[in-house]
């Protein structure tokens, strides 16, 4: 066996030994004459013409019939079902699909409404503490009619107390709600302000103009300003249209980076859009007469359980910067002129 493969070496060794030194190669070349029936004019230059040309699996048929008809769909049906926005105090321009906000409207009343009130936990509007809300709320929604030109009122439905402790929701217009400045206001927000018997200490937005209060937090914010400046932050992600911005824009993203990168930027968005808010709720409470000067010392106040609380350090830095505490400041002081002269 080992002889074989000797033999078969040299061999090997002696055939490329010979093919370098110049012998005739192991083929025979033959000349188009050896094939008279060949046409040398329909033999194609480059073999691989023939897998030129468009298929219908092919990407430009794929453009013309599926992808740009979708898109211009898209396009149209984004045009005429959505709005551009002017946020207040930051003048970012927005665009707005109420669609989205109206579904997840109608989804937190017929859900998270009625479970609250099937379990005894809403107050009604002739509560003290509901009174003391909606007096704070009036006062900000007239700051937010000045500031973005639209109209912000309460919503025309009182909350009545039945005799088994539920809440019924009637539609009646309201003695005391936020007044127009002007009769050229474009449409708004009809708001709602519920306070829910718990002693957890928190206030947050559901949906498009509805926000919840906790009963704790009257016991932990025990003045107007402090729960003001809570109140109007929440507003403050309403009018930045950040629950609308999460469903558009940040699924997407976060899809991407969990696929692509292996991350999760939630953080990053949900910290930008907190900074957004503070802003807004500084300088609209402000507008609205109270002072923005305790809004560190409110946001100090959060309960540790809270799923922002590991954001408190970053956003009251950033509320204690000059720019943004002293433009807050000057509003107030303008405003107490003005209220004073009035």
């Amino acid at each position: 066996m080992s002889l074989f493969r000797l033999c078969s070496q040299s061999v090997r060794v002696s055939s490329v030994l010979r093919f370098q030194s110049g012998s005739a190669p192991l083929y025979r070349t033959s000349s188009c004459a050896s094939f008279p029936s060949l046409n040398t004019s329909d033999v194609p230059k480059n073999p691989l013409n023939h897998f030129v040309g468009t298929r219908h699996y092919s990407v430009p048929r794929v453009l013309d019939y599926v992808f740009w008809p979708l898109n211009k769909c898209l396009r149209c049906v984004t045009y005429f079902t959505g709005r551009f926005e002017t946020m207040p105090f930051t003048n970012k321009r927005l665009y707005y699909n109420p669609y989205v906000e109206d579904i997840w409207g109608r989804a937190f009343y017929n859900n998270s409404f009625k479970k609250l009130n099937k379990c005894h936990v809403l107050y009604p509007q002739s509560h003290p503490q509901c009174v003391q809300v909606e007096a704070i709320a009036i006062r900000i929604l007239e700051a937010l009619q000045r500031e973005s030109g639209r109209r912000h009122k309460l919503a025309d439905r009182e909350w009545i107390l039945k005799l088994d402790g539920t809440i019924k929701v009637v539609k009646k217009r309201r003695e005391q709600n936020v007044k127009s400045t002007t009769a050229r206001l474009k449409d708004g927000i009809d708001w709602e302000f519920f306070v829910v018997d718990t002693p957890f200490s928190d206030i947050s937005y559901k949906s498009e103009g509805r926000i919840l209060v906790y009963s704790g937090s009257f016991d932990v914010y025990k003045t107007d300003d402090e729960l003001a400046i809570t109140i109007a932050t929440e507003v403050g992600h309403i009018v930045a249209r950040h629950m609308n911005r999460e469903l558009l824009v940040w699924e997407p993203c976060l899809l991407y980076h969990r696929l692509i990168n292996g991350d999760n930027p939630k953080k990053y968005y949900q910290l930008s859009h907190e900074h957004e808010a503070d802003y807004i709720g500084m300088l609209l409470s402000a507008s609205a007469g109270y002072d923005p000067r305790v809004a560190p010392v409110a946001l100090q106040k959060m309960d540790s359980g809270h799923h922002l609380f590991h954001f408190m350090e970053e956003r009251i830095k950033y509320m204690t910067q000059p720019e943004v505490m002293q433009k807050a400041v000057d509003i107030y002081e303008e405003r107490r002129k003005t209220r004073a002269t009035n």
